[in-house]
């Protein structure tokens, strides 16, 4: 029981120091909420140099990251500001895919 705590004690510090030294938010979930109605079309949420992501229905208004300090935003506010990135997506499983720029 003992070793249990310490260990988790020792993770906690850890994601403090990390928060604290590199001034990143820690990302502790990204939720889509499939309770919501999906329209059956797809949305593009997200380009970068080499391709345009889409979500395979229009969903980005129920997906939500939440982070360590309990703060919450969509995925698209999060993606624009740098907070999230697309290995983010694929960590949490948040179906997407990839189509390459012409």
């Amino acid at each position: 029981m003992k070793k249990a705590l310490c260990v988790v004690l020792i993770i906690l510090i850890c994601v403090l120091i990390l928060v604290v030294c590199c001034g990143k938010s820690v990302i502790v979930s990204i939720r889509y909420d499939n309770d919501n109605v999906e329209l059956a079309a797809e949305e593009a949420f997200y380009q970068d140099e080499n391709y345009v992501y889409f979500f395979p229905t229009i969903r980005s208004g129920y997906i939500t990251v939440t982070y360590l300090n309990t703060d919450s935003e969509n995925i698209l506010s999060a993606l624009e500001a740098g907070r999230v990135t697309i290995a983010d997506l694929d960590r949490f499983h948040i179906a997407y895919y990839a189509k390459p720029k012409k």
